[in-house]
């Protein structure tokens, strides 16, 4: 039993009972004389509050986060509260207005809670959460349990590289590799980079930018899947200088954010080694015979058992000769000999400098050079040449050797 003193009271609030429980009231007024009668019986029944929200997460969605908790029954309204930065809690109306109440969770935009919470790049989102029935507010949630963090755009990328410059710079093409941003570097956990942007610039012999004129794509800027590490540049001409750049662009910059830093240049000149030469031609003359007929019957200078000199007459020369390509803007050739031991030597007798200006380029070798010094070469043994280029990207592969031509 209760008593009210307020006499002209109509409205009492009976505090301390028991949730989901039957109770019958009946009201009776007291004064000088006594006690009233009491009045009919009143039945009625207490409800629950909503019970504290329980698995509250928090998670990344793209450029979204996505705050999930657990169904209640008989819930009327849902409220969630974010900190902020100074630890005071900010309502976001967007989530907490028209909210599912049969299956809660709210999405907003990361750019939205940075705004709303003035939190950093890489600070983690903490929400709290009660839920309302038409009888009271439940108690608030613990803070979430997920990880989901305020995103940054991606970080400034490393130059764009080469894996293996020979093989990538070549004379219509170069292919760029770059290192792919991952976690933190991409824009914080559960952000990935969703496409590359390369930008190539055509320079001048001095690296200076070449403007870029109507319709030639020349300085231009070209997107990739976020999923890859290379790129190939087609089309190009020999002798071309070019100028890549690269930056990584993530959720934040697709939803329009001015997203990504240009890395540092790379510049690179279109060309590569030299193509692998023709087998030379090799031949025994006097002259310089394109055709390299053989010369008159010479006596030659031979080797006696011991090593020394027989006949000390001169003896013909080898011609040495091969196929010019005109595109390839060699700067040398080296011309190898099969010694007696069956290994390649740079034959230093043949001019190949000389050569290197010959619209027919050749060399002539003396004979006794094959079978005096490093060669030691017998009599009558075939002579097998292969030749090298050089140009300003390398040495070309080494040519098959000569299947015909002289012998010792």
């Amino acid at each position: 039993m209760v008593s009210c003193t307020d006499y002209y009271a109509s409205l009492y609030d009976i505090t301390g009972l028991n949730a989901q429980k039957f109770y019958n009231v009946k009201i009776a007024a007291v004064n000088s004389c006594g006690l009233s009668e009491y009045s009919p019986i009143l039945e009625v029944a207490t409800t629950n509050c909503p019970i504290k929200p329980q698995d509250v997460l928090t998670t990344i969605d793209g450029a979204d986060v996505v705050i999930s908790w657990a169904a209640q029954a008989n819930i009327v309204s849902w409220e969630v509260l974010f900190q902020g930065k100074n630890k005071s809690w900010t309502r976001i109306s967007e989530c907490s207005d028209s909210l599912d109440l049969a299956d809660p969770s709210c999405k907003l935009s990361n750019t939205k809670i940075q705004e709303e919470t003035n939190l950093d790049a890489q600070e983690l989102i903490i929400v709290k959460i009660r839920g309302s029935n038409s009888s009271c507010s439940g108690p608030w949630s613990d803070v979430n349990t997920g990880d989901a963090k305020i995103a940054s755009c991606p970080e400034k990328m490393a130059a764009p590289l080469f894996d293996n410059k020979e093989a990538q710079i070549r004379k219509d093409s170069i292919t760029i590799n770059w290192t792919k941003l991952t976690g933190v570097q991409a824009g914080g956990d559960g952000i990935e980079v969703d496409k590359y942007v390369i930008r190539h610039t055509l320079l001048t012999n001095d690296a200076t930018p070449i403007p870029d004129t109507a319709n030639t794509g020349d300085n231009a800027e070209v997107e990739v899947s976020g999923s890859l590490r290379k790129w190939k540049h087609d089309g190009l001409e020999n002798s071309q200088n070019w100028r890549y750049e690269i930056k990584a662009i993530n959720a934040l910059g697709i939803s329009g954010s001015d997203c990504g830093l240009w890395s540092d240049p790379l510049d690179a000149l279109t060309g590569q080694p030299p193509n692998k030469p023709d087998e030379p031609s090799v031949c025994i003359t006097d002259i310089d015979d394109p055709d390299c007929q053989p010369p008159p019957p010479t006596r030659m200078r031979l080797r006696g058992t011991g090593g020394g000199v027989v006949n000390d007459v001169d003896a013909p020369k080898v011609r040495v000769s091969w196929a010019l390509v005109s595109d390839e803007e060699i700067s040398a050739y080296k011309v190898e000999v099969l010694d007696s031991n069956g290994d390649f030597k740079v034959h230093t007798g043949c001019d190949v400098a000389a050569a290197v200006n010959m619209p027919e380029p050749h060399c002539f070798i003396e004979m006794s050079s094959f079978w005096d010094g490093e060669f030691e070469m017998d009599q009558g043994t075939y002579i097998t040449v292969k030749l090298s280029s050089k140009n300003n990207k390398g040495w070309s592969t080494p040519s098959k050797w000569n299947i015909e031509g002289a012998v010792v």
